[in-house]
């Protein structure tokens, strides 16, 4: 699952390093957005859309026909760090506000010539879909539940429906705050005894 998982990631990130180098994506010009890019997500069932912001969170270009305002951008962890970390970022699970759905925001910034930072490109991924292509292949007696950075479930094996967006148990949590790596006999967030390793 974790080789599964980096995967996907490492395919997202170079998709998203081939986007914030196009030419028009660089130019962040609000009237010169490249279309192409639009392709990109329709192709890909993972990809609930993607778009193009500057430094300020003000929408550059869009390819969704609705988008959160520069206020509710600025109000999210995952953009701020977009902006202080020049690299790519996945984010924490992330309940995107305009279609109700569990998303991880991945993020690229975009530079100039210059190599300075002008913008950011965003790619929020489906939760639900890349489950089932991390976790489709898990054998039904086995339960791998994958927690995001703030210790909510952000992929698990049987009913993600129900579980992802949900926070894991506080006794889990201490061990993971406690140690990098281990293992913990505890019930899990559904109430069935767990051997939980991570």
């Amino acid at each position: 699952a974790a080789q599964r998982l980096a995967g996907k990631l490492r395919e997202h990130e170079l998709l998203l390093t081939y986007i914030a180098n196009q030419p028009f994506v660089r130019a962040m010009d609000p009237e010169r957005c490249d279309t192409s890019i639009r392709d990109f997500v329709r192709l890909n069932p993972e990809y609930v859309g993607v778009g193009t912001r500057d430094m300020q969170g003000n929408l550059v270009c869009s390819f969704r026909k609705e988008a959160p305002s520069r206020q509710q951008v600025l109000s999210y962890p995952w953009f701020i760090k977009s902006l202080g970390d020049a690299q790519f970022q996945v984010s924490d699970a992330f309940l995107l506000p305009i279609v109700r759905r569990w998303t991880t925001m991945l993020t690229m910034p975009v530079r100039d010539d210059t190599g300075r930072q002008t913008g950011v490109v965003v790619l929020p991924v489906d939760l639900l879909t890349l489950n089932q292509s991390v976790l489709g292949g898990v054998p039904p007696n086995t339960l791998v539940t994958i927690i995001d950075g703030d210790f909510n479930i952000l992929l698990r094996s049987t009913d993600p429906e129900r579980w992802i967006g949900q926070p894991t148990t506080a006794v889990l949590e201490a061990s993971m705050r406690a140690q990098s790596e281990g293992y913990i006999r505890t019930p899990g967030a559904d109430g069935i005894p767990r051997l939980a390793v991570f």
